[in-house]
């Protein structure tokens, strides 16, 4: 049934993972219940044996349900560790990996070399220069959103020469209101 709702909301979906869940539950409930049907069968069938079946047959059916019992706990312990189809920095544990067409998995030594290269961009930006040729006043500062804002007062004053060739070079018109 997981596997169905795998195949149709995706394995990340809410509802696989949760399919999942209800899945790996019935079937530690079943192999708990199992387990005095599987001590019964065992001990029916060793003290069959002549003379020493009915002096075995605890041993062996303790261990057989101590068997069922480990798979019980082994059952429990899995878990979708094997899925990061959105994206994980650093595998959690040792495991087989699901990947999906177009993904890439990286030695350790890859991912130090793109980290600290994706790290040392974040400092690198465009160096903007501005050449002021005019005798207008030009400011530039770096916005908060970190683009370049360059300010020619001159073209800024709707008056002005600068502004009246921008306006009859671009046929543009100011907003004055």
């Amino acid at each position: 049934m997981a596997d169905l709702m795998g195949g149709l909301m995706g394995e990340q979906s809410a509802a696989y993972k949760t399919m999942f869940a209800m899945s790996k539950a019935f079937a530690v409930a079943q192999a708990i219940m199992n387990a005095p049907q599987t001590y019964s069968n065992v001990y029916t069938s060793a003290s069959l044996i002549p003379m020493i079946g009915p002096y075995i047959a605890p041993v062996l059916a303790g261990a057989a349900v101590a068997v069922q019992v480990a798979q019980a706990a082994q059952i429990k312990s899995v878990n979708l560790t094997g899925m990061a189809h959105n994206g994980i920095d650093s595998v959690p544990k040792e495991g087989t990996w699901l990947l999906d067409g177009g993904e890439r998995v990286l030695n350790p030594n890859q991912n130090k070399d793109l980290t600290n290269y994706l790290n040392n961009q974040k400092d690198s930006g465009p160096q903007v220069v501005v050449y002021n040729n005019s005798k207008a006043n030009v400011e530039t500062n770096v916005g908060d959103d970190g683009k370049v804002y360059v300010t020619i007062d001159d073209v800024y004053n709707p008056n002005s020469k600068y502004s009246q060739a921008m306006q009859e070079s671009f046929n543009i018109s100011r907003n004055r209101g």
